[in-house]
């Protein structure tokens, strides 16, 4: 599973009229199930040893079905939804955050106790199912946080290189014809970094050691991106992500990320629910009368956020009369309304910062709108291709 719980916007709900509600409280090493049969009220609870999911399955098929399951999203992935669902019973993860506490829910918490009270709040409707995607989106959803990791574990053996440098005063100071710094790791800065001779055998040691580490952390981002590049061009998401890469400030990272991430374009009904899936909708304590809007929520994936509110940056340095070259395989109807829709964006960032709107608000608003404008164009190339394929 992803690094965050994502939510869709309907509230659990058990098929029509179940006639047994299991509370799953699943872990890496056991898995205790409480079962509660609507009819009679009567609780059922046993524990199962390590991930034995077909003797879960047969011990709940003894109860009278249709049977309705669910389990706090966690470590266990979708894995228990998987395997656990059947022709008569149906499981379904759900978020945790927005799960209803008590005191007493707090004060006595257990394995028993825990899935006895996710039966209970099943059965009252109080859930909130976690959208399970197909085995496809969510190793693409693994691709791309292994690709966040080596980014950052670059960019970490990047800071200790120049680190290194900086204590024993050596800084790369190369510069055009201009006048202009040159870009560091490029061609000319590793053939810099590697004919760098430091007095101190032992600090040569050292950068040496920490140079091998960057090459290797560099090597590893490039052969997974290219890896990357290979399994999109092969998914069902491949004509998704060209499109979405027709916007400008999106890249392929961010349009594999935000595919990963959505999978069915049709799973929210208005811009408002995706603003408030990605965790750019402002947070809110009001009262009565009175209203107070705060910081945005962060919920959702941040990976995902990050990347949306670093192609928010990129606005301020977009061109709007300018359209952005487009694959040749993509729509010309999907074309036309990428360039509608960047030429809104990056007039939207404009209007805000020249209405006094603060930078780092005026960049929340154009990452919400980035985000919205790019499942309305992946719902458009969706459309596009069921009418094709009909």
């Amino acid at each position: 599973m992803s690094k965050d719980c994502t939510t869709a916007s309907t509230t659990a709900t058990a098929d029509p009229r179940p006639r047994t509600i299991f509370g799953i409280d699943s872990h890496a090493r056991t898995t205790t199930i409480c079962a509660l049969v609507v009819e009679t009220g009567v609780t059922s609870t046993r524990t199962f040893r390590g991930n034995d999911y077909a003797a879960m399955a047969g011990w709940m098929a003894r109860f009278p079905a249709p049977s309705y399951g669910v389990y706090e999203a966690g470590c266990t992935g979708f894995v228990p939804a998987r395997l656990l669902t059947t022709d008569d019973v149906t499981v379904a993860p759900i978020a945790p955050s927005k799960m209803p506490t008590s005191s007493e829910s707090r004060a006595r918490k257990n394995d028993r106790n825990d899935a006895a009270r996710l039966a209970r709040l099943a059965m009252a409707g109080e859930l909130h199912e976690v959208w399970v995607p197909g085995e496809e989106v969510e190793g693409l959803r693994d691709l791309m946080h292994a690709l966040d990791d080596l980014k950052d574990q670059r960019t970490r053996a990047y800071q200790r290189v120049l680190g290194l440098l900086c204590r024993h005063g050596t800084v790369w100071d190369e510069r055009t014809r201009t006048g202009r710094l040159k870009k560091s790791w490029g061609v000319e800065f590793w053939r810099w970094l590697r004919g760098i001779e430091l007095d101190d055998p032992a600090s040569q040691a050292a950068l040496l050691a920490a140079i091998r580490a960057a090459e290797s952390a560099r090597e590893q981002y490039d052969e997974l991106l290219r890896r990357a590049h290979e399994l999109a061009e092969a998914s069902s998401l491949a004509g998704t992500i060209e499109a979405l890469q027709c916007l400008k400030c999106v890249s392929f990272v961010t349009a594999l990320s935000y595919c990963a991430e959505v999978g069915d374009f049709s799973r929210f009904d208005s811009g408002r629910r995706v603003t408030s899936w990605l965790g750019l909708a402002p947070s809110e304590s009001s009262s009565a009368l009175t209203q107070r809007l705060g910081a945005i929520s962060r919920c959702g994936s941040q990976l995902l956020r990050s990347l949306l509110v670093e192609g928010a940056w990129a606005a301020t340095r977009c061109c709007p009369a300018k359209g952005k070259a487009c694959p040749a395989c993509v729509d010309a109807r999907i074309r036309e309304r990428a360039r509608t829709l960047s030429q809104r964006l990056c007039e939207r960032r404009r209007s805000l910062l020249a209405r006094g709107v603060a930078s780092c608000k005026a960049n929340a608003a154009t990452a919400a709108e980035l985000g919205r404008f790019m499942y309305f164009l992946g719902q458009d190339q969706q459309a596009i291709e069921a009418e094709a394929a009909a």
